[in-house]
């Protein structure tokens, strides 16, 4: 008699997919204007410090769009301590992620 067959698990689920926890599904979490008072290039996540919600840590994806007054490509790079900025976030847990990010300098 053959051996029954072998039953798989469910694929883990990744961000973004069915089947995660409600806490961290990505949602809008507003916009800020502020100073970049820390970035960390490796990590890619800024630090900016707002008038109404204080100091914030908002990590930069490779997806995020980066956008500047000169035209052409912009990278994280690009953002520097002491630059203002315009940022466009989603939220996905604790954690804050640029969508959108607009330098003022």
């Amino acid at each position: 008699m053959p051996p029954p067959p072998r039953v798989l698990p469910p694929p883990r689920a990744f961000y973004g997919e069915r089947g995660e926890a409600f806490a961290f599904r990505q949602r809008n979490a507003g916009a800020i204007d502020g100073q970049v008072i820390g970035i960390n290039y490796a990590s890619g996540t800024m630090t900016v410090r707002t008038r109404r919600r204080g100091i914030i840590d908002v990590v930069v994806l490779p997806s995020t769009s980066i956008q500047a007054r000169q035209s052409g490509f912009q990278t994280i790079a690009d953002i520097v301590r002491g630059e203002r900025v315009h940022v466009l976030m989603s939220r996905r847990g604790a954690r804050f992620i640029a969508q959108i990010i607009i330098l003022k300098n």
